[in-house]
């Protein structure tokens, strides 16, 4: 993909992973693409770039999200509206920020189509057959359906349903300011990613990520990740610390 700003482009390409015992990682591949090598990208509108290689040009017509906030259900207090996504899964979201107590949530966008069939798991949990997304419906808030988890397999997999955290909206990255938010979120990083929230020193090369829900492999793990959240003074804040975010925090 082309950053704004940045005459390059990125390209990456992984092998499916093996089981989750695997000792070892399968190949990965990631390079960027300039002058240097041959290659000139241009950028010929808000969302329109030209890449040209050995006089061959091909334009990249980048999809447009409308940045505005959900109109099926109220914002719950302390929470701003930071963007809309469009997952590589198909299914689009909201994702929230709650400025209080500084964490993220993300919310499916049911404004537009949802190509899912979102079945009941149990009372308040609807599990997407084909994606395998875990959603609580929140009946204070309208009903909204809040991811709380997504298969650990896909997780593992790199697969189109590992979750939304590495689909944002990076053409309005600056735009939106997510860059502001991952650092209220995490403040060890403030001052160390771009606004995209890549770290700046590219020597680990890795991106901070919202990622507040849980990887689960089992009903049973999923539905005891929703009793404690709703068990907690705050189920959203359970729900955002408890699953992967605390999960990411610990590897840094």
């Amino acid at each position: 993909m082309a950053r704004p700003g940045r005459r390059t482009l990125s390209f990456a390409c992984f092998e499916p992973r093996g089981p989750a015992s695997s000792p070892t990682r399968p190949p990965a591949r990631a390079r960027l693409f300039g002058a240097g090598e041959g290659v000139l990208v241009e950028r010929r509108g808000p969302a329109l770039y030209a890449v040209t290689y050995r006089g061959k040009t091909v334009r990249f017509h980048l999809h447009q999200l409308e940045h505005a906030p959900p109109r099926l259900f109220p914002l719950a207090a302390g929470e701003l509206f930071v963007e809309r996504t469009f997952d590589e899964s198909g299914l689009q979201f909201f994702l929230l920020f709650n400025s209080a107590r500084n964490y993220f949530l993300w919310v499916l966008n049911e404004e537009e189509p949802v190509p899912d069939m979102l079945e009941p798991l149990a009372e308040e949990v609807l599990v997407g057959r084909r994606t395998g997304f875990a959603f609580w419906v929140d009946a204070q808030q309208g009903a909204r359906k809040i991811l709380i988890g997504v298969r650990r397999q896909s997780l593992e997999a790199n697969d189109y349903y590992d979750g939304p955290f590495d689909q944002l909206a990076d053409n309005d990255a600056e735009a939106v300011g997510i860059a502001e938010y991952l650092q209220l979120a995490f403040p060890e990083v403030r001052g160390k990613i771009d606004p995209y929230g890549n770290r700046v020193d590219r020597r680990h090369r890795t991106r901070v990520s919202p990622i507040p829900y849980c990887a689960y492999t089992s009903a049973e793990e999923l539905l005891a990740f929703l009793r404690a959240a709703k068990a907690a003074a705050d189920p959203y804040e359970h729900i955002a610390w408890q699953g992967l975010e605390k999960e990411q925090a610990a590897g840094r």
